[in-house]
């Protein structure tokens, strides 16, 4: 009997083992082609996938890095931050546009001084779509959230957003503290 229960906790071991290496995130190729592989970041963006795309520059294509979580958002890094990474429970100061699907632009900085907008990260202040595609980034890293109405406003109008909106945020992370 005591054989048994060694047995099945180096089972439990093994197995774990094996799922955080499969888990971990890597480095993706340098190559032409999209790439794709999964990318442990977060427990928020656990098992997302991660399409790179490299090409060469006399054809003015940069890096293309693209984020697809499990409750269906899609993180389109535009632009490399630097410095440290955002965590939850800091206050981000952020520069933003917002669009629905057909281009309309609902709200942006602009129409409110052009001022970054401050919120605290993870605490729902703003949707989730944002407290997800927020969090990781770096000052100065642009990125494009597009958000399915479940992260967002949901099926009810809110303001000038339809019911079930997907929306497109353009977001750019100006600072932390």
């Amino acid at each position: 009997m005591k054989y048994i229960g060694i047995i099945v906790i180096v089972c439990i071991i093994g197995g774990l083992v094996f799922a955080w290496i499969k888990t971990a995130p890597q480095e993706p190729a340098e190559q032409t082609a999209t790439v794709s592989q999964v990318v442990d970041t977060t427990p928020e963006k656990t098992d997302t996938t991660t399409d790179t795309q490299k090409t060469d520059s006399s054809k003015n294509i940069t890096n293309k890095k693209i984020i697809k979580t499990k409750d269906g958002m899609t993180i389109e890094i535009l632009k490399e931050g630097t410095g440290e990474a955002i965590t939850n429970g800091k206050t981000a100061n952020m520069l933003y546009t917002g669009t629905l699907a057909d281009g309309t632009v609902f709200d942006s900085t602009d129409k409110h001084g052009g001022k970054p907008y401050p919120f605290i990260l993870g605490v729902g202040h703003v949707i989730k779509g944002w407290d997800e595609g927020v969090l990781g980034m770096k000052v100065g890293e642009q990125r494009k959230l597009t958000i399915p109405y479940q992260l967002a406003y949901g099926e009810n109008d809110y303001g000038p957003i339809p019911g079930k909106s997907t929306l497109i945020f353009t977001v750019e992370l100006v600072s932390f503290e």
